[in-house]
């Protein structure tokens, strides 16, 4: 019984609630985000039921990590595959091997670009370079 309701939340719950989210993540506000977390909170004290104490310890308990968690996770998976891509990327910004051509110490790591305004330095494309640099 438990395992269905976790099947129901992880399969249709949370899609929705995670569609595009590399995208959007990094614009949305920390009450949209708090927001976004009461609905899988609320979810996980449905299925825990009398045995529900926190939302830390009923993650743990079922096996799930937070919404804002996921979204980390979804958007450098989303930058790894930028970076794999033939197609697309080119949306990121070279490293400084590829740049430079010489063998750099720190060679793997793609320069960040130049932002100006900080509601782009919060936009997708500076934030997958910030956390695959990171890595």
């Amino acid at each position: 019984m438990l395992r269905g309701f976790i099947f129901c939340l992880s399969m249709y719950i949370r899609p929705i609630m995670e569609y595009a989210s590399p995208l959007w993540h990094t614009s949305i506000s920390r009450a949209q985000s708090e927001q976004m977390e009461l609905v899988q909170k609320r979810a996980c004290r449905i299925i825990l039921g009398q045995s529900y104490t926190s939302y830390r310890a009923a993650l743990e308990k079922l096996g799930l990590v937070s919404l804002c968690e996921r979204r980390d996770q979804l958007l450098v998976r989303f930058g790894q595959g930028l970076q794999a891509s033939a197609k697309h990327s080119q949306m990121l910004p070279k490293s400084k091997g590829e740049r430079h051509g010489r063998n750099l110490r720190y060679a793997q790591q793609i320069d960040p670009p130049r932002c100006k305004r900080t509601r782009y330095m919060q936009s997708t494309i500076p934030q997958v370079v910030q956390r695959l640099n990171n890595l």
